[in-house]
C-alpha cells in the first residue's frame, strides 16, 4: 500500500485497504497500523465527497502519529488535510497543516521538504 498523498485512482481499492487494516487492527493491535487505516481511509473518503468524515479520520491520523513520533505519516495525514479543508473552503486550517507539513518535512531533510511542497501544490 502506497503513503504517498491522496493517490488512488481507484476509490474503492481505497476504502477496501483501509477496511483490511481495520481488520487487522481488530486482530493485532498496533498504533502502526492503526495509522495506516486511519490514513488510507481519509484519502478514500476524500475521493467519495465525504469530507466531514475524511477530516475525521484525517485528524486522528495526525494525533496518533504525533504521539508516536512518526514525522512521516503525521506530515503525510496534514498533507490529507489541506487538501480536504482547502476543498471545504477552510483556508486557516488548511495553511495550519501545510505549515505543519512542511516543519515535519524539515525534520527529514530538504529533499523532503521539496517533494512535500510540490505534492501539496499539486493535490
Amino acid at each position: 500500500m502506497s503513503n504517498t498523498l491522496l493517490s488512488y485512482s481507484n476509490v474503492s481499492q481505497g476504502l477496501a485497504d483501509a477496511s483490511r487494516l481495520e481488520a487487522l487492527v481488530q486482530e493485532n493491535p498496533s498504533p502502526e497500523y492503526e495509522q495506516a487505516a486511519l490514513l488510507h481511509k481519509g484519502k478514500a473518503l476524500v475521493g467519495l465527497e465525504h469530507n466531514d468524515l475524511a477530516v475525521e479520520a484525517l485528524r486522528s491520523c495526525a494525533a496518533l502519529a504525533a504521539k508516536r513520533e512518526d514525522a512521516r505519516r503525521e506530515t503525510e495525514a496534514h498533507m490529507g488535510l489541506a487538501k480536504v479543508l482547502t476543498i471545504m473552503g477552510d483556508s486557516q486550517q488548511a495553511k495550519e497543516s501545510v505549515d505543519r507539513a512542511i516543519q515535519l518535512a524539515e525534520l527529514e531533510g530538504p529533499e523532503r521538504v521539496t517533494f512535500v511542497e510540490q505534492a501539496l501544490l499539486t493535490a
